[in-house]
């Protein structure tokens, strides 16, 4: 309803005709989109509420970056606690009935996205001599490391980075050949990619591995066949 009542009032308001942003109408349009692939990819009960709720924040979260480049605690903390919890509560999360190996591939999850954003971050403050990497990215990847484990770390981290190079890139080069002023990308939200990473992982990561996710993934299934 939302979508079609944006599309038939022409993006404004029927009592006073005040402009909706477009952006409420693409928040919209993906919710209605992912949401039913998210239900078709899984297996169970549990993992559709959750993979649903954490589709929903990741795109909540990515809408927020964009806007604002900053990230709200009472989002990523929140999120994190809610995937601990859910993981000791619901283990089938993580692919599991056994409480103990689901609270552990939480834990290492986020131990795992949270330092190896950590420490990009660190060495990318070296090289540019300036933040590389926000506080909230690396909350947030803790969060979805807390119901992705560390596998959907790593597809979260890399591949999303990958995709965002391949959009990035074109644009670089252009404005390098062609540059304008005020052009210069000097600050980009990170977390549509994390987000993006992480919804691929959701659909494809646990039947058919997607390119270069499934390439990550299965390295990191063989390096950390424990977690």
């Amino acid at each position: 309803m939302p979508i079609l009542a944006w599309l038939l009032l022409r993006g404004r308001t029927k009592c006073c005709g005040t402009k909706i942003p477009f952006k409420f109408f693409l928040l919209e349009l993906l919710s209605g989109i992912l949401l039913p692939l998210v239900f078709l990819s899984q297996r169970n009960i549990a993992q559709t509420a959750v993979f649903f709720t954490l589709t929903a924040c990741l795109l909540v979260a990515s809408f927020i970056d964009i806007d604002t480049l900053e990230l709200p605690d009472t989002l990523t903390v929140g999120l994190a606690i809610i995937g601990l919890t859910v993981s000791a509560v619901f283990p089938e999360t993580h692919g599991t009935s056994n409480v103990f190996i689901s609270v552990r591939r939480s834990v290492l999850g986020l131990l795992c996205g949270t330092g190896i954003l950590f420490w990009i971050g660190v060495l990318g403050e070296q090289i540019f001599k300036k933040e590389a990497i926000g506080l909230g990215d690396i909350k947030l990847i803790g969060a979805i490391g807390t119901l992705c484990g560390v596998r959907g770390c790593l597809c979260a981290i890399f591949g999303g980075s990958t995709i965002g190079i391949l959009i990035i890139l074109p644009i670089l080069v252009r404005r390098f050949f062609v540059p304008r002023e005020g052009g210069n990308i000097s600050v980009l939200p990170f977390a549509p990619f994390l987000s993006l990473g992480t919804i691929l992982f959701i659909l494809f990561g646990k039947s058919a591995f997607l390119g270069y996710l499934g390439c990550i993934s299965d390295y990191a299934r063989l390096t950390f066949p424990w977690a």
